[in-house]
């Protein structure tokens, strides 16, 4: 549904009553999809209660919130024994173990588009580490773990960066700068719940809290502030009664409203309109035509906009783990009690009731009635604590993990090598469909971060991030752009191939000779790349003079491409790679078309061979 038929660009001249009926339409909307959002976010509530040990409560949907459940008899133990949060905690410390660092594959097996894909790698590693994804993306596991979905927005800074110059008011031109932030579920409200996919949504509302001093420095604008109540990653707060609250109160702060639309007929780069305490700020066009928000989920729900947490499969689970533990220990209780068989009339039952009987202690009886018995139990039966240690390997296998995740020791009987290192494998390949899940999430940020370097990214930037090393590259790229978005991770999902096993593979490969040249020896790059892969070090340290002569080479291609004209060789010029860099190019389509120009590189490459052959023949008369 589109709220805004009638919008055009951005609300210069727009009469104040309009912009209050634009504010009001958007602050309904978002109240519409507040109430339809209803039951996801009290199941999220209840998600944080029981991972916080708070597991006496329940949902009440009429009337939208969770409830304490109270026992049937006063008398009933009703104690938690939390066997969640330990699951949720082992879980996380696998998870935590996956690595996100992608790279982007060439579009063509053309050098120059392979120049292109080593630039866009630069840019999407440049983002990792301004905006510490890594760190980013340990608060997204935690949140998709706890409610099943978490989002990151990603947008371009014009604001932040380097200056480049100073406009007519004598404010800085600055060349901008790639940002990008965690969303929590509860911030999000997407136009239709039942449609899976980001891309099939039309429209999004995004409820963020922010304090006065980031409004003001965001949007020019002056607000009092006020106390805001905001959803926090915490565990909520069991004493007095408040755990059943999911928030922390925010001070000095009013709501951020973003309201982003698709492209339609109206507005055919879509719409963003944000509110700041209630005011229309801004209204322009949608970044790159497509709502700039990627989803991380833990489980997919088919049919269904928001992710599914394991948590949600514990609880009926951990509710029967709770009711047989206080069974067994209301048994104990009443062998502890020191229950007495009486005679009516023979003591004085409401002293005994509230005195109690302690061990040792004497039992005045009447005369002439018969004396009390102490009554006898029968032993609890073992399928009770049969049950129990069922239960506890049902949530392991709900969890995803096992004994020897949990404690480090293996199932009773497993005692092969073998066995269990088959069952470290089975409990990888079970949680590591959360990890694939994420794993989802990150490529399709790091392609909307491409397409955002893509289109707003200056050719300053990009040299700065890439490195002077590879102009050649930067220049290719900002006169072409990114012309792939086939971005791949470098490594396999640590939980289905870990760290020992990949280094295990690249020796044996190694040993086999693979990776030699046809004379046996070993690409110099090579080096590097096995030194990242392995994490055993800099591998800034490792570029040798080879792969500095094969950048040069590759920018005189960029730059004849580009002007025609070529010169040198340079008197440091390794003529072997030189001649090899400047053939590949020349076998090209393109250096067909260059009709005029075709001939300056065939005299360049001429000239490396000449004094190749010079040097060869100069060689042995020296010796």
């Amino acid at each position: 549904m589109k709220l805004f038929e009638k919008i055009k660009g951005k609300l210069t001249g727009v009469p104040g009553p309009e912009r209050q009926e634009i504010a009001s339409r958007i602050l309904e909307e978002l109240e519409k999809r507040r109430a339809e959002r209803m039951p996801f976010e009290l199941q999220w509530r209840l998600n944080a209660a029981f991972l916080s040990g708070a597991q006496r409560c329940e949902i009440n949907a009429p009337a939208g919130r969770l409830e304490h459940t109270l026992p049937a008899y006063d008398y009933e133990e009703c104690g938690v024994y939390n066997r969640i949060a330990p699951l949720m905690d082992t879980r996380l410390s696998n998870l935590k173990s996956v690595g996100f660092t992608m790279a982007v594959r060439p579009a063509t097996d053309q050098p120059e588009d392979y120049q292109k894909a080593q630039i866009a790698t630069r840019l999407l590693r440049s983002a990792y580490t301004r905006g510490d994804f890594e760190h980013l993306t340990q608060t997204v596991l935690q949140w998709a773990e706890l409610t099943g979905s978490a989002f990151v927005l990603s947008a371009w800074n014009p604001r932040a960066g380097r200056p480049l110059s100073v406009c007519d008011r004598g404010e800085p031109v600055r060349e901008g700068e790639l940002t990008y932030t965690l969303l929590s579920p509860y911030e999000v409200f997407p136009e239709n719940l039942w449609r899976q996919n980001m891309e099939q949504q039309g429209s999004i509302i995004l409820e963020q809290v922010m304090s006065a001093k980031e409004i003001r420095a965001l949007y020019g604008i002056e607000c009092e502030g006020r106390e805001i109540e905001s959803a926090v990653l915490q565990r909520p707060n069991t004493e007095g009664g408040h755990y059943l609250q999911g928030s922390v109160t925010m001070r000095d702060s009013e709501r951020v409203i973003t309201y982003m639309e698709t492209p339609s007929a109206a507005h055919p780069e879509g719409l963003t309109v944000q509110l700041a305490a209630g005011q229309v700020v801004f209204c322009g066009q949608l970044p790159l035509g497509r709502l700039p928000v990627t989803v991380f989920r833990a489980k997919e729900n088919a049919g269904q906009f928001f992710g599914k947490s394991v948590i949600e499969d514990l609880i009926p689970l951990q509710r029967a783990y709770n009711g047989c533990k206080n069974k067994m220990h209301d048994y104990i209780s009443t062998l502890a009690a020191n229950s007495l068989l009486v005679e009516e009339g023979s003591v004085d039952v409401e002293q005994m009731e509230e005195n109690g009987t302690a061990p040792g202690a004497p039992v005045v009886y009447k005369r002439g009635y018969t004396p009390p018995v102490a009554m006898r139990h029968e032993s609890m039966p073992g399928e009770i604590y049969a049950e129990c240690e069922q239960l506890c390997r049902d949530m392991e296998y709900v969890a995803g993990v096992s004994q020897l995740m949990v404690v480090g020791s293996s199932t009773p009987g497993v005692t092969s090598g073998t066995a269990i290192n088959s069952l470290r494998q089975i409990d990888s390949t079970r949680i590591a469909l959360t990890a694939e899940n994420m794993r989802a999430g990150a490529l399709a940020t790091a392609k909307l971060w491409l397409a955002l370097y893509k289109r707003y990214c200056p050719g300053t930037l990009t040299l700065a991030i890439a490195g002077e090393n590879d102009a050649g590259g930067v220049l290719t790229w900002c006169a072409e752009d990114v012309n792939s978005y086939d971005v791949y991770f470098e490594t396999e999902n640590e939980l289905r191939f870990s760290p020992e096993e990949r280094k295990r593979a690249f020796l044996e490969a190694y040993q086999m000779g693979l990776f030699n040249r046809e004379d046996g020896s070993v690409p110099g790059e090579l080096r590097a790349r096995a030194a990242e892969l392995m994490r055993i070090g800099d591998i800034s340290a490792l570029e040798d003079e080879a792969a500095l002569q094969r950048k040069r080479a590759e920018r005189e291609n960029t730059v004849f491409s580009l002007t025609g004209r070529l010169e040198g060789p340079g008197e440091l010029d390794d003529d072997e790679i030189h001649i090899a860099a400047h053939r590949r190019f020349a076998l090209q389509m393109r250096f067909d078309a260059m009709e005029g120009a075709a001939g300056a590189l065939i005299a360049h490459i001429r000239t490396h061979e000449e004094r190749r052959e010079r040097d060869a023949a100069i060689q042995p008369a020296e010796k």
